[in-house]
């Protein structure tokens, strides 16, 4: 697993704008099967637990297994993921880190990360051509 960056650019909605940079986490194959097998893992074990509860199993196992392989479908197909972007809010103009994902789920531009000092939020997007 690497880590690349990029620029990005802050719009507020009063129409200022300031420079960030993104940072991604990168997944190589072998990692993207790792997390793919977690979520499968997951899903047939809400399967598991399922399985013994009266009705509640002819919904919750079919369920569970459904939800594991979507999962393990979108962690495998997801080679990358924003994880933060270092810039300054363009309101109050203070320099910080916005974290942006979880690092479980893909985070597409733009997306929305509210300031830690004045609390406005903001849009991180991709700088324009």
């Amino acid at each position: 697993m690497t880590t690349r960056s990029a620029p990005l650019r802050l719009h507020a909605w009063t129409g200022a704008e300031s420079r960030a940079t993104g940072t991604w986490r990168v997944f190589d194959r072998a990692h993207r099967l790792r997390r793919a097998g977690s979520a499968l893992g997951l899903g047939a074990g809400i399967a598991l637990l399922m399985l013994p509860i009266p009705i509640v199993h002819f919904a919750g196992v079919p369920g569970g297994l459904l939800f594991g392989l979507v999962a393990a479908a979108d962690q495998f197909a997801t080679p990358e993921i924003l994880r933060e972007a270092d810039g300054a809010c363009p309101h109050c103009d203070t320099a910080q880190r916005f974290l942006v994902g979880t690092g479980l789920r893909k985070v597409g531009l733009p997306t929305q990360v509210f300031c830690k000092q004045c609390g406005k939020p903001s849009t991180l997007e991709a700088p324009a051509a």
